[in-house]
């Protein structure tokens, strides 16, 4: 084993320098075209008081097409659904605030991904990064007291 590791530390210094000492020249290409405003979806919610400011503020200082903008409108009411912390939080019991972002967030981009095109090509296979407004709900917490217990004592056993 003891040699088995020195003849791994020795490669991984072999590849890092050559015999003159100087730094390897290796790199590995990446066959990627640097990211572009095609490569980035916006999504911002309709009914928050900043996010759609700052969603234009945006898009338009880096040209995002206007067909790279999803609208998330949660303003109707969720059974057993609340927003905690400026809107950064959804609360919910049980599996409901997870089928609420399935439902009201997560299929409405995964739908925008899949139908809309730019320059003849699906979303789907352009975009590399999506960028939520404020307003967008980041996490997920379960309000069920017997889901805490569990979680809690999950984190006891480690």
């Amino acid at each position: 084993m003891k040699t088995f590791l020195h003849l791994t530390l020795l490669l991984i210094i072999t590849i890092q320098t050559n015999l003159f000492g100087q730094e390897s020249c290796f790199q590995f290409p990446t066959f990627a075209d640097p990211p572009g405003p095609e490569n980035v979806l916006v999504v911002y919610r309709l009914d928050h008081p900043y996010s759609d400011s700052i969603m234009f503020h945006y898009v338009n200082i880096r040209n995002i097409p206007s067909s790279n903008i999803v609208d998330i409108d949660l303003s109707e009411p969720y059974p057993g659904i609340s927003f905690d912390n400026n809107d950064e939080i959804i609360k919910g019991e049980g599996l409901t605030a997870w089928n609420f972002v399935k439902t009201e967030i997560a299929d409405k981009i995964e739908d925008k991904l899949n139908t809309t095109y730019y320059n003849g090509e699906l979303l789907r296979d352009l975009i590399r990064y999506i960028v939520l407004c404020k307003g967008m709900p980041l996490k997920i917490q379960p309000t069920d007291a017997n889901e805490e217990i569990g979680r809690a004592s999950c984190r006891e056993r480690v």
